[in-house]
């Protein structure tokens, strides 16, 4: 039929850099954070955990989150993906099986959230973007890292699990209140 089926695997990851490298005491700088892990995802069921570096996919080095979520995303769900990476200084290796993506769209972890494409955390008054995906629902909305979401079709949110609550159940188009560089604005965000 022409469809594309895009992978996912249930885990957020976030870009390792110089000040995330110094506060798990690595000295490579270059590699995806695991930020969270869905329960019963196929992260899970790999053993990937929270603080895991990922520094190689399918053989091949990983540069960043981007290159992760890229290739998680042009896998065909069902494969499995061969994944060095350091806990705690060792080195190790899993398998990882890429899923469809469930229709909702938005991941729920103990930590931060996934939802259409952007990464949140919680903050105050709020919830901040750590990361847009390429191409994504958020991206398109022009949701960039460092927003502060602060209200969804104008009620207020207290967390980035609040603004998951509201996307999920805001049916259509969402306008998202947001806080870039002091000032507020508002992004419409199409599912």
């Amino acid at each position: 039929n022409g469809e594309v089926k895009r992978g996912q695997t249930g885990a957020i990851f976030g870009s390792l850099n110089a000040e995330r490298a110094r506060e798990l005491h690595l000295g490579i700088v270059r590699g995806a954070v695991v930020a969270d892990v869905g329960p019963g995802s196929p992260a899970e069921r790999a053993g990937l955990r929270h603080n895991d570096v990922i520094t190689r996919l399918q053989g091949r080095p990983v540069a960043n989150a981007g290159s992760v979520n890229a290739t998680v995303g042009i896998a065909a769900p069902g494969s499995d993906l061969s994944v060095s990476y350091l806990r705690d200084g060792r080195d190790a290796t899993t398998s990882l099986r890429v899923e469809t993506p469930s229709d909702q769209a938005v991941t729920i972890g103990a930590r931060s959230v996934l939802a259409y494409g952007a990464t949140l955390r919680n903050q105050d008054g709020g919830a901040q973007v750590v990361s847009v995906q390429a191409g994504s629902a958020t991206a398109q909305a022009d949701l960039t890292a460092g927003d502060l979401i602060t209200a969804v079709n104008g009620a207020p949110v207290a967390d980035a699990r609040a603004v998951a609550t509201a996307l999920q159940s805001a049916s259509g188009a969402a306008v998202l209140t947001v806080s870039r560089g002091g000032e507020t604005q508002t992004v419409t965000l199409n599912p």
